[in-house]
């Protein structure tokens, strides 16, 4: 029977080992971690505020802006005659505008050339006969010898040569028209109307062309009246008649009555536009600052840990804020006008008689607005533009929270600094974990080496005494 002696060699799984002890090493890392995360978090959720908070603010300012409450729509009585498009600054009243006659383009059409030979079939082009003809269309000359017409048929001729004029910058369109059967004629058309834009040709010095002066359209300028003021224009879009309005003429002898009043839909979707803005700001700090709670596991650690920023006191002042921006509005007119917002539609907590439903945001009664402002469209604007106005109060008071160097950057700030020195803290504390599994390493390294030592040690004893028991065994 031999004789053996217990193993020495560690049997240990090393690698594991290390890892699961790094682990324990990492845990004040991992902390760090979860913290720099949630700071980040935290400073997301300002950034977000800060732009709404902006956009918010963008939109007051363009309900105290003078022109707020002078937008304006009109309506022409037949769009297929005169149609209108106003801007905001056109004045409010009724127009009648009188169009005796349209503005039109001048139109100068060539006598009309046969395209066809005596076979009845695409007559070639005389090149040689006119390859010396010059013509000029406004100034601009254009030399038949300077283009590709030798070899070209009649019809092909025509449109190299319209094409050339198209080319020079001359101000007129040409084209080739068929006439008659057999028959093509060079049209050159003004490319823009009015007396002004008349277009003068040189035919001294061409043979093939010549004016056929009973076609054609002369020069025309547009003609109009409107509320009894006589006006010619070279176009038929007339925009300097009334100001705020343009004109676009459709129709001669024609009479048309155009109304130009406050566009109330464009108003009320700026007043839309503060209210959204208003409201997601205020769900993004509910969203934020509800209660939540963090499960753990079995081995008592949190699952998916995150915080909020529940009692963050400068949600807190921002909520505070915003809800006395809209309760502090008040007009100051007479007796007669609207006092508060809610005459007119726009209320906090609507109808809500429980604080546990209360959400802060306001609703906006649209056709009660409308109702308002065509009731008494003054006392409607104090409550926006007045020295208490909401689109003046809004603008004021959230300049502190938004400028550049406002609270929520420097919340913001704050938090970016945190995250800075958190950062620092775990790559010096990375820099240690990286020395520690280094020297862990190293030394089971050291003992693997020195338990395999041991072992060879063993396994030599081991045949040794083996050795020494089968040779006492043969002596006896």
């Amino acid at each position: 029977m031999g004789v053996s002696l217990p193993g020495l060699a560690s049997g240990l799984d090393t690698a594991t080992l290390i890892t699961k002890l790094m682990g324990i090493e990492k845990i004040p890392y991992n902390n760090l971690q979860v913290k720099k995360t949630n700071i980040d978090n935290n400073k997301s959720v300002f950034n977000n505020i800060n732009l709404k908070l902006k956009t918010l603010r963008d939109a007051a300012t363009n309900l105290s802006d003078l022109d707020s409450f002078k937008v304006n729509g009109g309506t022409s009585s037949d769009p297929s005659k005169v149609a209108v498009t106003v801007g905001d600054n056109a004045i409010s009243g009724n127009y009648t505008i009188e169009v005796s006659q349209l503005a039109k383009p001048h139109v100068i059409a060539m006598n009309s050339i046969s395209v066809l030979g005596s076979d009845g079939k695409d007559a070639s082009f005389d090149f040689e006969t006119y390859k010396d003809n010059v013509i000029k269309v406004n100034g601009k000359e254009i030399k038949f010898s300077d283009l590709e017409l030798d070899g070209k048929t009649t019809s092909e001729a025509l449109v190299e040569i319209a094409s050339a004029i198209n080319k020079s910058d001359s101000g007129v369109q040409a084209s080739v028209i068929q006439t008659k059967p057999g028959e093509k004629s060079l049209v050159l058309t003004a490319k823009e109307s009015g007396e002004d834009h008349e277009i003068t040709t040189d035919l001294s010095n061409s043979t093939l062309f010549s004016v056929d002066n009973n076609a054609g359209q002369p020069a025309q300028n547009a003609e109009l009246i409107v509320n009894g003021v006589k006006i010619t224009s070279s176009s038929n879009t007339i925009k300097a008649a009334v100001p705020g309005m343009t004109f676009q003429l459709l129709a001669e002898k024609s009479t048309v009555s155009v109304e130009v009043k406050q566009d109330v839909d464009k108003i009320t979707s700026k007043i839309d536009a503060f209210v959204k803005a208003y409201n997601e700001v205020i769900d993004i700090i509910k969203e934020n600052t509800k209660k939540i709670t963090n499960e753990k596991d079995a081995n008592g650690e949190y699952k998916n840990f995150k915080t909020n920023l529940q009692g963050d006191s400068l949600l807190r002042d921002l909520q505070n804020e915003l809800y006395g921006i809209v309760s502090s509005v008040g007009a100051n007119g007479n007796s007669d006008g609207f006092k508060l917002l809610s005459q007119i539609g726009l209320e906090i907590d609507k109808g809500v008689t429980s604080a546990a439903l209360m959400t802060g945001k306001i609703s906006f009664d649209k056709e009660l607005f409308k109702e308002k402002i065509a009731e008494d469209p003054v006392a409607v604007e104090e409550l926006f533009r007045g020295d208490n106005g909401l689109g003046v109060v809004a603008k004021d008071r959230l300049k502190d929270w938004t400028s550049v160097n406002g609270l929520i950057q420097m919340k913001m700030d704050g938090y970016q600094s945190q995250i800075d020195f958190i950062t620092d803290q775990m790559e010096s504390m990375n820099e240690r974990l990286i020395l520690k599994e280094d020297a862990l390493n190293k030394k089971f390294t050291a003992m693997e080496v020195a338990l395999s030592k041991l072992q060879s040690q063993q396994s030599w004893m081991t045949t040794q005494l083996n050795s020494m028991i089968a040779s006492s065994k043969s002596n006896s």
